[in-house]
């Protein structure tokens, strides 16, 4: 390395100069002092000759800085180093000077050694404390803080910048190019935004220093939010102001989460839910309210931002008036007022059909919120229930005239058989009395279908194959619907069975088969089939009475003249008929839906007009063995007793006279009493009977039940048949007779009595 001091220019100015002076080599230590370095520092020139060249100092990180200056100055980052620092001198006392630092090279360029200069502040004391003023009341701030000169170099640091930079703190000494700090925290990964774009993110950055328009936002690698604010000083300077908003990011992120949240359970619930500000402009709104308004939606008005005037009048343009109000004009005045100032919930039923339940509450800052329920399957359900509690009331009433009429029929039908027996020959009489007892047979059957319409008819019930029952029906249906109208089934192949009465399934399946003829006065097509079906839970929640299963269903459908809703709506209705007078009696439907409910099952019926109905019959599954069909029991020959005795008890005087007739002109003994009281002391005379023959409706508090109880006690083996025009619970469990029990519905004819009588005498046991 040359040495400067040979040139005597040189030599003259080092020695003469009133400036501190030192020559420090590359490794940093001073070979050569002059006198002006040696008084500021209070030693001689020989003691500092070899010492560092930030030495001595009041600071432990001296050679930490030496280090870090020479290496920016050698690797070209810098040519001059700049820097007001402290120095303790040889007596201790403590002073103040600005160092320059300036490399030197030979005439190829290479680094040799560095001219450093001391310039002593003055007034340091005073200086010295302002600096120490300014620099407490800046570490204080709240904020991070980071000035730099004209050159961009930083000239201080407040204690909350170096915290916010601890992995980087060596790039933060004075004199160090800001963009060796940018570059430095880039390097160390502490800006995520950085991470794959480096350059690019370093020459955005660096351009936004040049031309500060504005805060921006700095996302640290450690989660740490910062607001940065860059101004330009009037030196040309650059202060930079960094204040953590951690918290605020967190609390905004906190909101932005709750509002997810929120949105999440709104959009969540099952009723329509929307909220309005107080300016009438709509905040949010969930799809079962737009799926409430779906005209609305569809023109895109449910919007954030769009006021509710405007959503109205846009449903207006588009037909959307609901049927509760007189016009457009009505609506839209009514709407609003009710919308500023709400009363309570309405409902109302728009033109697609679906009902609505509609309720506005105003909140607190003046905003609205509103409610809106599809209420369509409750309507549905309440007027199933309507009309349940409507047929349930007609079944009462029809079931208690259905008693009387039973007994009146029975006495009817009874004496005309007596009649018929008592005439001989007389042909014209024998018609006469044939016609008058099918009218009362007629009678009879009208009263059955009255029972089964209320569900009051008995039923013994056994597992069934449809398929069974309509291959033995198929023949009967044709001959009865004739040639114009052709007969089509459809038998499932793997069918599941149904617990039913055979024989009343035979009789609906001919009502409706009977209804389809009327149906297609000019001949059609008739197609029964059969099938299995899953009514769920869903299915099971929109029709009343249907429990969730498998069910195997029979299919009648016509290609007749089909049913308006309106009609369609009253098909059940027991007595209603769009037939003509004497044409039919309302009762066919009604038979077949009130036979499928007590069964268990459930009907439903579809029908457009001009192209026919279908009913579609469902019945429980069952996994009981099953019977190929209903099982043909006429007697060709009655039967007759043998002097046995047989106790009959009826309440109506002209039955009983009719029942102590019969069973006498069958070959029995005969004791007839009108209710249980008097005929339980009869038995407790002694007498002998094989028989108990009993109404089912006794009057003084003993039915026929009571009555065989009582009557068994005292005579056990007594064998018992019932009669009855109306069923109870006491026998009868959810329409199906109870095991064992023989029960001769009313009106019965003689050759039932006595086959009826014979099973009773003749069964074993």
């Amino acid at each position: 390395m040359a040495n400067p001091a040979v040139n005597p220019h040189f030599r003259y100015v080092f020695e003469n100069s009133p400036i501190g002076m030192s020559l420090v080599s590359r490794d940093g230590a001073r070979f050569q002092v002059n006198r002006a370095m040696a008084d500021f520092l209070g030693y001689t020139v020989e003691e500092i000759i070899g010492t560092d060249l930030c030495s001595p100092s009041p600071d432990d990180d001296a050679l930490v800085e030496s280090e870090h200056l020479r290496k920016m100055v050698i690797d070209g980052e810098i040519d001059t180093y700049r820097k007001v620092r402290r120095y303790r001198r040889k007596d201790g006392r403590i002073v103040k000077g600005e160092l320059f630092v300036t490399l030197a090279r030979d005439v190829a360029g290479n680094p040799e050694y560095f001219i450093a200069q001391i310039v002593e502040i003055t007034d340091l004391a005073y200086t010295d404390t302002i600096s120490q003023q300014l620099t407490t009341a800046v570490d204080a701030l709240a904020e991070s803080v980071v000035l730099c000169d004209a050159d961009d170099r930083i000239v201080f640091c407040n204690k909350l910048f170096h915290d916010h930079n601890r992995p980087v703190v060596e790039y933060l000494e004075p004199g160090t190019p800001y963009k060796s700090f940018l570059c430095a925290i880039v390097d160390a990964g502490l800006v995520p935004d950085a991470r794959g774009r480096e350059e690019q993110w370093l020459h955005e950055r660096l351009e936004q220093r040049r031309n500060p328009e504005g805060p921006f936002v700095l996302l640290r690698q450690d989660g740490l939010w910062l607001l940065m604010h860059e101004q330009r000083l009037p030196d040309g300077g650059t202060m930079l102001i960094a204040t953590d908003i951690s918290k605020l990011r967190q609390a905004e992120q906190a909101a932005k989460d709750s509002e997810i949240r929120l949105r999440d359970a709104i959009e969540a619930m099952s009723e329509g839910f929307a909220v309005y500000d107080s300016d009438e402009r709509l905040v949010i709104c969930n799809e079962p309210y737009r799926k409430t308004l779906p005209r609305i939606a569809a023109l895109g008005m449910l919007t954030p931002g769009t006021k509710l005037e405007d959503i109205l009048q846009a449903g207006i343009e588009n037909g959307f008036v609901p049927s509760i109000y007189d016009s457009a004009e009505d609506y839209l005045e009514k709407r609003l007022r009710a919308f500023r100032h709400p009363t309570g919930p309405i409902e109302y039923e728009t033109t697609a059909g679906q009902w609505v339940r509609f309720e506005e509450r105003k909140t607190s800052d003046g905003g609205t919120v509103g409610i809106r329920t599809d209420i369509t399957a409750r309507k549905i359900t309440e007027e199933q229930l309507r009309q349940a509690q409507k047929m349930e009331a007609v079944g009462q009433l029809t079931g208690g005239v259905a008693h009387d009429f039973n007994n009146l029929l029975g006495v009817i039908v009874g004496n005309l058989e007596f009649l018929e027996d008592s005439i001989g020959n007389d042909l014209e009489q024998q018609e006469m009395i044939g016609i008058a007892l099918r009218a009362a047979l007629h009678g009879a059957e009208l009263t059955s279908r009255l029972l089964a319409f209320s569900r009051k008819q008995p039923l013994r019930p056994v597992a069934v194959d449809l398929n069974a029952i309509l291959h033995g029906m198929t023949d009967l249906l044709q001959r009865t619907l004739g040639e114009m109208i052709t007969v089509h089934t459809r038998p499932f192949a793997d069918l599941k069975l149904a617990k039913i009465d055979p024989g009343q399934l035979e009789t609906a399946l001919l009502n409706l088969a009977v209804n389809a003829r009327h149906a297609m006065p000019d001949g059609g097509q008739l197609t029964i089939e059969t099938g299995n079906v899953e009514l769920d839970q869903e299915y099971a929640e929109k029709h009343a009475e249907v429990e969730p299963g498998m069910y195997a269903i029979l299919a009648v459908s016509d290609t007749g003249v089909g049913m308006s809703s309106d009609i369609l709506a009253h098909a059940f209705d027991p007595f209603y008929t769009t037939k003509g007078v004497g044409e039919g009696s309302g009762l066919g439907l009604s038979m077949v839906h009130g036979f499928v409910k007590q069964s268990g099952g459930h009907v439903s019926i579809y029908s457009e007009q001009g192209k026919g109905t279908t009913v579609k019959l469902y019945f429980p599954e069952t996994k009981a063995e099953g019977q190929p069909g209903h099982e043909n029991t006429k007697m060709r020959a009655i039967p007759r007793g043998a002097g046995e005795t047989v106790l009959i008890v009826e309440d109506d005087d002209s039955l009983r006279e009719l029942a102590v007739k019969i069973v006498s002109g069958l070959g029995y003994k005969v004791e007839a009493f009108p209710d249980g009281p008097s005929a339980i002391a009869f038995v407790d005379e002694g007498a002998e009977i094989d028989v108990l023959f009993t109404d089912m409706v006794l009057p003084h508090g003993m039915n026929g039940v009571a009555l065989a109880k009582a009557a068994s006690e005292r005579r056990p083996g007594l064998r018992v048949l019932y009669t009855s025009g109306y069923t109870q619970n006491a026998i009868v469990h959810n329409g199906v007779i109870d095991e064992g029990i023989k029960l001769l519905g009313k009106p019965y004819r003689r050759g039932e009595v006595a086959k009826r009588l014979r099973e009773i005498l003749e069964r074993k046991g």
